[in-house]
């Protein structure tokens, strides 16, 4: 069983903190992270915010954790964020449970360069990490893989074929969001990867036809794009308007790696719909309720909320969207809907609408 977590906008739609929740409820055999480190997944672990952009959002549990064959890896960022959970979890950094696909792309120095050079933060919003830079030097065979180099030598290894036996349970933990996709609707103003459930799960090494795999689809209330150049946002507003509409509590955001202002805009129902029909979540995690919500804070995380306590504006995004389950409150906080179906997650010891 594979449980594909994948965000259903642009990105930033809060996918660090759902796989951060569901690996604290769900014993996963194994978590795998896609993509590259110019995309930054926030999950929270004992009141500390942590931002991670090579590592999943799992190290928390125990669990073991792969970097993708499909991953772009920066070298730099890996070893940072080694330390950083050896620290939190007062371990080594050798003895944190992540492997990395010897298949995996190296992020070379100057492939950040090289983006610049195209001008690509210009014409279409790049955060210039170098990722797509290295990607195509994949496609014309002169990148170097992390099996290339001694100092990765220790966390690379192929994935042991056990691990993708029908009973193991997998989550892979996607960046970015749906649509970015490179063959998508909003080409150039992509990323340099398709991000389809197919792709995914053929960017994770998934062997075909072994596994039943389950979409949750990561929607975001208020849809951001990264701040520039970096294409269309339908019913675009910013974060001014948004503190005057719903309350001061709504923060300016900005992106986690290039720390630029992100822009936001209203629901785009048309390109969740699309997204919804394209890739078939049967659950869908309804995040950053709170702005909308803000009395939603006063609420205990895992605990259920009934139509009958839903507040109006959040029943209307669920009468438009299939199969919202979980509605998120902040960083790793989730309300679970209760309908005709309770929600696979939930755990035996959350109450019916119960409050502080």
């Amino acid at each position: 069983m594979i449980d594909l977590v994948m965000g259903g906008q642009y990105g930033s739609e809060g996918k660090g903190s759902v796989v951060s929740w569901l690996t604290s409820r769900v014993k996963y055999d194994m978590v795998i992270r896609t993509g590259g480190s110019q995309a930054g997944h926030t999950m929270v672990y004992k009141d500390k915010i942590y931002k991670m952009r090579m590592i999943p959002c799992a190290w928390h549990t125990g669990a073991k954790m792969m970097i993708s064959r499909q991953a772009v890896v920066d070298a730099g960022v890996f070893f940072g964020e080694m330390q950083m959970v050896a620290e939190a979890l007062g371990i080594k950094p050798g003895e944190v449970p992540v492997l990395i696909h010897p298949s995996a792309t190296l992020l070379d120095p100057d492939c950040a360069v090289a983006e610049k050079n195209h001008s690509l933060d210009q014409r279409i919003g790049s955060t210039l990490e170098g990722v797509g830079e290295a990607r195509s030097r994949r496609i014309l065979r002169s990148a170097r893989r992390v099996s290339d180099v001694k100092e990765l030598k220790d966390w690379v290894r192929d994935y042991d074929l056990v691990d993708f036996t029908p009973e193991k349970r997998i989550l892979i933990e996607s960046t970015q969001g749906w649509g970015l996709s490179l063959f998508g609707d909003h080409y150039p103003f992509a990323t340099s990867a398709d991000l389809t459930p197919y792709a995914i799960l053929a960017d994770a090494g998934v062997p075909f036809g072994v596994h039943k795999v389950k979409v949750l689809g990561v929607i975001r209330t208020l849809p951001i794009r990264v701040g520039g150049n970096s294409g269309t946002l339908e019913e675009e507003t910013t974060w001014e308007e948004l503190r005057e509409k719903y309350g001061n509590h709504i923060p300016d955001e900005f992106t986690t790696v290039t720390k630029r202002k992100r822009r936001v805009g209203s629901f785009e129902l048309g390109n969740a719909r699309k997204f919804c029909e394209e890739c078939y979540p049967s659950t869908v995690f309804l995040t950053f309720c709170d702005y909308l919500c803000p009395e939603l804070a006063s609420w205990k995380d895992g605990q259920y909320i009934t139509p009958a306590t839903l507040p109006d504006i959040l029943a209307r995004y669920r009468a438009l969207l299939p199969n919202v389950k979980y509605l998120g409150i902040g960083i790793g906080k989730f309300l679970i809907f209760a309908d005709n179906d309770r929600g696979e997650y939930a755990s035996s010891t959350d109450r019916v609408g119960a409050r502080t």
